[in-house]
């Protein structure tokens, strides 16, 4: 036995340890070390012997009797530690006995029967532990047997003299040889790979060394890594035929061929070494493998891991894969100013000048940048969907995230290094999916902005909404920014002009409707000059239609039946109409307000009447001061009373005085209600026998004037 020590004068120093020319009677078919109880468990004359460690002859321990007739075994060590803290070594055995596998455990110098032996469909030519399972190869076939005597058939091992088994991360997997193959599975025996590692010619022995398989061909020794799926190196070496791992005094594991008359000892170049060389070949998932064994404090492996991974996204990005260089970004939470800047337009000038990429970035155009753009969007989708499921969580946390960033990340953050509240990271997130939308899907632009905590960016907004002409998506950013002056300022300006997609009135009215009583002076303000335009479409503003009535329905109605008397006063009735029928407003200023309107129309109407009809009008006025309990039903009036009144006798009375000439007496006195007392129309009654009688008396005049006229004109 030898030690092999990183040497001063030359690269290795291998000494002697120990040795026994007479070990054991018959060559060594097998042979296995425990250092961790100093035993070296070997398999010869078809029986298991254990040998100490601890004495320059490596003198005999015991042997296990039970196993005569062995044709393979295999150790398993679990590590743990007691409940007094000390490390112990459990040390587990299995041994292929024929057609049945023989199971024991380490205790007190010797091994001990660990359960019953598990029989098996035919005899082992290999074997090797896996967690609680030992995969056995026959001469056909790979079998998992299960400690609990369960047992299943894997598949068949190929043309391969030898079957092949090696374990691999810690006995998690397992690497079978079938022919040119190796083929991963399972504690389980499921596959663990959707593809297999080929090799250039059938392997004769097989080792694992993390990250790497080395195999021994015919040829050549071939080492490949599995994850990602690559060959590594070929070295020559003149016929070896076995490979395994050892440990050195160091603690790092090295890899050891042997011929029929020479050792080589294969040694890793250091990590750190590699690492260069790979990323400059930019074989990053290689370069990731590596960093796994790397043997550096974690910080440091940590690290190593975002920077390699940021060259990969990058590298990615270059090479068309979008999607797949997003969920890298997504994964290590890149900067997002970093990932937008790669997109042409995206970040302003300023940032823009300050960012800076280990490769150039490629210009993209038409169907490439829509792709590009798809995967960004999808990318800022998941970052808004986590901050916004983690609210609190998200605007404390932002500064401690982006104090923890390491020395590499700074490298993908120099333009974003202020952004950390939760607020800020939203903003860049909908301003860029703004821009976005506009390049892609504008359908997308108007829900956008319309959601509840929409963050996009008035300024920047603005300028590209401009831009792509996007006026109505403008309107639509302003008013959700509470911006309703400029909103209604642009609206105006555009409602003139017929090649606008804001062009007429119906848009400044659907605006002016949904701003609510505390923006009542800008309705004043921009409703005006609808109002003169389009008189019914901006009653509209006031009395709502279908798609908007709420708003309207809490305007101040004082102020804006006051605002329709100065600016259309057409508009007053109609209005005060709706107000009282529809809303059922019962306020007497109102109704008050409403009879006015309606005698100043009647009034207004008076000189143009035919004199034929206007008695019926005030004999039709009459009725209503009379009987007012039925002024709704006769004539049609929207006014709604409550309670029955009296007769208004004093009203009538003024009616008759100041209008008796326009008023039939006879059809007026069938109104009256009988309770009048007569010497109250006693002087009307008199008044219009005057009347008549002067009416009678000037057509006797007008027809003798007439008539003496017809006389002379005859002479």
């Amino acid at each position: 036995m030898y030690s092999v020590t990183p040497g001063t004068t030359r690269r290795w120093d291998v000494a002697l340890l120990c040795s026994n020319k007479n070990f054991s009677r018959k060559p060594i078919v097998q042979v296995a070390v425990v250092p961790e109880h100093q035993i070296i468990v070997s398999l010869s004359d078809n029986v298991i012997s254990v040998h100490d460690l601890t004495v320059f002859n490596l003198p005999l321990l015991c042997t296990v009797t039970q196993t005569k007739g062995a044709t393979a075994f295999d150790l398993d060590l679990k590590h743990h530690v007691t409940l007094t803290g000390d490390a112990v070594v459990m040390v587990r055995l299995v041994v292929a006995v024929k057609r049945k596998l023989q199971l024991y455990y380490w205790k007190s110098r010797k091994f001990h029967q660990l359960r019953d032996d598990l029989s098996l469909p035919d005899v082992p030519r290999a074997l090797t532990w896996c967690k609680e399972a030992i995969a056995v190869a026959f001469k056909h076939d790979y079998w998992l047997v299960m400690l609990t005597g369960k047992q299943k058939e894997l598949f068949a091992t190929g043309r391969s003299q030898e079957p092949l088994i090696t374990q691999m991360e810690g006995g998690e997997q397992l690497a079978l040889a079938h022919d040119k193959e190796t083929i991963f599975v399972d504690a389980k025996g499921n596959a663990t790979c959707s593809y297999t590692l080929k090799w250039e010619e059938q392997p004769l022995a097989l080792a694992y060394h993390k990250p790497y398989l080395v195999a021994i061909l015919p040829k050549n020794i071939e080492i490949k890594i599995a994850d990602p799926h690559a060959t590594v190196q070929l070295v020559s070496l003149e016929k070896p035929r076995l490979v395994c791992v050892g440990t050195s005094t160091k603690t790092k594991s090295q890899v050891y061929i042997a011929s029929t008359s020479h050792v080589w000892c294969l040694h890793a170049i250091p990590v750190n070494q590699q690492i260069p060389q790979l990323l400059a070949d930019k074989q990053f998932d290689l370069a990731l493998r590596l960093v796994d064994v790397w043997e550096e404090a974690q910080d440091a492996k940590t690290q190593m891991q975002k920077h390699i991974q940021h060259l990969q996204a990058i590298h990615l990005f270059c090479s068309k894969e979008y999607s797949q260089a997003m969920k890298i970004f997504l994964t290590l939470n890149t900067d997002l100013p970093f990932v937008i800047g790669m997109y042409p337009d995206m970040v302003p000038e300023e940032y823009q000048s300050r960012l800076q990429y280990p490769y150039p970035i490629p210009a993209l155009s038409g169907a490439e940048l829509e792709k590009a753009l798809q995967a960004l969007v999808h990318f800022l989708l998941e970052i808004r969907h986590k901050l916004s499921g983690n609210e609190g969580e998200a605007g404390a946390g932002g500064t401690g995230a982006a104090a923890s960033k390491t020395e590499a990340d700074s490298k993908y953050s120099t333009a974003a290094s202020g952004v950390k509240s939760r607020n800020e990271k939203l903003q860049i997130i909908d301003t860029t999916l703004l821009k976005c939308y506009l390049q892609t899907n504008d359908s997308l632009v108007q829900p956008l902005l319309r959601m509840r905590d929409s963050y996009v960016s008035v300024m920047e907004g603005e300028r590209v909404l401009r831009h792509a002409h996007k006026y109505p998506e403008l309107v639509l950013l302003l008013q959700t920014r509470g911006q309703h002056q400029r909103a209604l300022q642009l609206l105006l300006r555009h409602a003139k002009k017929p090649d606008s997609p804001l062009f007429g009135h119906h848009h400044t009215v659907s605006y002016l409707q949904h701003l609510g009583p505390q923006h009542v002076d800008l309705i004043f303000e921009y409703g005006g000059w609808v109002l003169k335009s389009h008189p019914d479409d901006g009653l509209k503003i006031f009395i709502g239609d279908k798609t908007a009535s709420g708003e309207v329905e809490q305007l101040p109605r004082p102020r804006v039946l006051s605002f329709l008397k100065k600016t259309e006063k057409s508009l007053v009735v109609p209005y005060l109409e709706h107000v009282i029928e529809e809303w059922k407003d019962c306020t007497p200023l109102l109704h008050n307000e409403l009879i006015h309107q309606y005698r100043e129309v009647v009034t207004a109407a008076i000189p143009v009447c035919d004199p034929t009809t206007l008695e019926e009008v005030y004999l039709t006025l009459l009725k209503l001061l009379v009987t007012p309990s039925d002024a709704q039903s006769s004539s049609g009036s929207p006014l709604k009373q409550h309670t029955k009144k009296p007769p208004d006798v004093k009203t009538v009375l003024d009616l008759l005085q100041n209008y008796l000439q326009c008023i039939d007496l006879g059809q007026a006195l069938k109104v009256l209600p009988d309770d009048v007392r007569l010497n109250l129309l006693k002087p009307f009654i008199q008044a219009s026998f005057n009347l008549a009688t002067t009416a009678c008396r000037e057509q006797q005049i007008t027809r003798g004037l007439t008539q003496s006229l017809k006389l002379q004109n005859q002479r």
